[in-house]
């Protein structure tokens, strides 16, 4: 299972190596490659924890990605049939993951008129892509029935945890130094401001992918155990890493082409928050931080031990 874990970590590296020179140079793909596997918390849920659902499912939203790009460059039923398999899989492990069809919906979006003028006319692409989705559904869906009576069953029955959407915990999901995302991860900082870079150079890449890290980014944040037990940093949001990070590589994109003294710069504090990420990681495996009940006054006193 293990060995499988890594199989599956490999598989989505190698398809978003492929997304990203797709849309950036060989040189800012292999330091977002870097940033992304070394700089957050994906070194520790993709390798050591392999085992645990965001593994299969950044490497299905990378697949599900690059045969979204190549539909929309050359429409295929096979690209069409590989994402609704893709889709379905992710909606298999983890329900909530339904946002991954804004991908394909959205892509290179051109407007509402034209994406219906564009599915009608590959109308049997869509028809073959929900037979097989629904095929791929169908196994689990039967087995809820006959053994609950329901079509849909929630399986994860963990007293007083579960979705609660008027209340979500933004602030602690992004600053908590129990486990926030950007104290444990701060390299996101970048990937963030990144979205406004792929705001002004690539519009129609941006809307789908943003769409879908703002609605998962919800999703993530309104679940009631919001430090996710005892993950490193907030764990469910490496599966929007393919998109954050295409959205730092805008931001390095533009930086670069500023001079070799903001190429440096950046460059240093990409280093930098690298290192520091690896520290704490460092820290979280030998339990100098505590992976459930890390306070503030805790956090200061072993910052840096």
């Amino acid at each position: 299972l293990i060995a499988g874990g890594l199989v599956y970590t490999l598989i989505g590296m190698i398809f978003f190596r492929k997304i990203l020179l797709r849309y950036l140079p060989d040189h800012i793909s292999a330091i977002v490659l870097l940033s992304i596997y070394l700089g957050t918390n994906a070194v520790h849920h993709l390798s050591l924890k392999n085992l645990e659902t965001v593994n299969f499912l950044f490497t299905l939203a990378c697949i599900i990605t690059w045969l979204t790009i190549n539909w929309y460059e050359k429409p295929r039923i096979r690209y069409m049939a590989g994402m609704a398999i893709c889709a379905a899989l992710m909606v298999l492990v983890k329900p909530s993951e339904v946002f991954i069809l804004l991908i394909p919906l959205l892509w290179n979006f051109d407007g509402f008129k034209n994406r219906l003028v564009l599915f009608r006319q590959h109308w049997l692409h869509l028809a073959i892509a929900c037979l097989v989705g629904v095929m791929l559904l169908l196994p689990q869906l039967s087995y809820w029935y006959f053994r609950t009576g329901h079509l849909v069953y929630d399986s994860y029955k963990n007293p007083g945890v579960g979705l609660d959407f008027l209340n979500p915990h933004i602030p602690q999901i992004l600053f908590s130094l129990r486990k926030g995302w950007l104290v444990y991860t701060p390299l996101m900082v970048l990937a963030l401001l990144g979205w406004y870079y792929l705001w002004k150079q690539n519009r129609k890449l941006f809307i789908p992918t943003f769409l879908y890290f703002l609605l998962t980014f919800y999703v993530v944040s309104s679940w009631t155990e919001w430090w996710y037990g005892a993950s490193f940093s907030i764990r469910p949001l490496i599966i929007t890493y393919p998109f954050l990070g295409l959205a730092l590589g805008y931001l390095l994109k533009a930086w670069f082409e500023k001079g070799a003294l903001i190429r440096s710069a950046i460059l240093s504090l990409l280093f930098v928050l690298t290192v520091f990420n690896l520290f704490e990681y460092f820290q979280f495996r030998t339990n100098i931080l505590d992976p459930y009940r890390t306070t503030s006054a805790y956090y200061k006193a072993v910052f840096l031990k």
